[in-house]
């Protein structure tokens, strides 16, 4: 009786979980990052939602709707910023641009075509270290302190896209209203809370990261923070290895760039790693101590939600 009823749940399904066949369009059903991160695609991307549990999506990028990934990516993602809202109440982390809905080039990067990137706004604190929300991108300095407000290519106003319901987003939540207007020496990198999700990155189970883009200065103090905490010299090295200011772009000093590598399956279908070998390493994850936790029910069910959004039942 039971297998019977799980069939009739499941039948349903069957069309939209079956894979599609065709010249490099063989899918299992979920998001696929097709192509290397330059001249890539996305296949049925993922949308991150425009807030949860300890991240926002800041108006300037919901604006453009560049919010999706393959799905491993975005659900990290929450995953991390969940955890380090846990630790830490009231963190709230800020993320940019991800890919467009299908992937594809844009005018403002020369990556972010695959569904496999996705720029982090820094947590940040007032100069009496209370926690702010992030409402734009704010560079620092060596020492963690703001620098002046400037104008950059990812703080020019944005473009809303055309179309039905494609200019709307999100209120802003309380919290982000009522902080102040970032820019300026009003606010610093907030160390703690960064070095943990980066940690939290760097030790999900369910991805791999390829590359933390970052500027220099601020992964010292991030490793400084990690030392202080006395965090596992395998996990540091790691870490150490991971943080790259790149030589090609930005100084990456009011954001960084997280890049993971192809899954598996993904690789199968034509997703394509540019660049140096993954890190391959056993000894992490015990030498890190406990990894990210496991989903909580409650981000758990909102994974489900967006699976039930991209294959609506007939």
């Amino acid at each position: 009786m039971r297998a019977t009823l799980l069939v009739a749940l499941l039948l349903p399904l069957l069309p939209a979980l079956a894979g599609c066949v065709g010249p490099a369009l063989l899918t299992d059903g979920s998001s696929v990052s097709m192509g290397d991160h330059r001249s890539g695609l996305l296949r049925h991307g993922t949308p991150l939602p425009f807030r949860g549990r300890g991240f926002i999506v800041p108006e300037r990028w919901w604006l453009r709707h560049r919010n999706y990934g393959i799905e491993e990516l975005v659900y990290a993602l929450m995953r991390v910023a969940y955890h380090v809202e846990r630790r830490y109440r009231g963190a709230t982390v800020g993320f940019a641009d991800l890919s467009p809905a299908g992937g594809g080039s844009t005018t403002e990067h020369g990556s972010h075509t695959s569904g496999r990137d996705a720029d982090v706004i820094f947590y940040a604190t007032d100069l009496n270290g209370h926690p702010l929300v992030p409402r734009e991108m704010v560079a620092y300095d060596a020492t963690g302190l703001a620098l002046p407000a400037t104008l950059g290519p990812e703080t020019q106003p944005a473009t809303p896209p055309r179309g039905p319901g494609l200019a709307s987003g999100p209120p802003v939540p309380d919290a982000a209203a009522a902080a102040p207007v970032v820019g300026g020496a009003s606010q610093r990198f907030d160390v703690r809370r960064n070095w943990a999700l980066m940690r939290a990155l760097l030790t999900d189970p369910r991805i791999e990261v390829q590359w933390l883009f970052i500027n220099r200065d601020l992964a010292r103090l991030l490793l400084d923070q990690a030392r202080r905490a006395g965090e596992p010299e395998r996990l540091l090295e790691r870490a150490a290895a991971l943080m790259h200011q790149p030589g090609d772009a930005g100084l990456h000093n009011d954001h960084f760039h997280l890049r993971i590598f192809c899954p598996p399956g993904d690789r199968e279908l034509g997703c394509r790693d540019l660049g140096p070998p993954r890190w391959r390493d056993p000894a992490v994850e015990s030498a890190a101590g406990a990894a990210t936790p496991a989903a909580p029910l409650p981000l758990l069910l909102e994974e489900l939600a967006l699976l039930a959004r991209r294959f609506p039942l007939m």
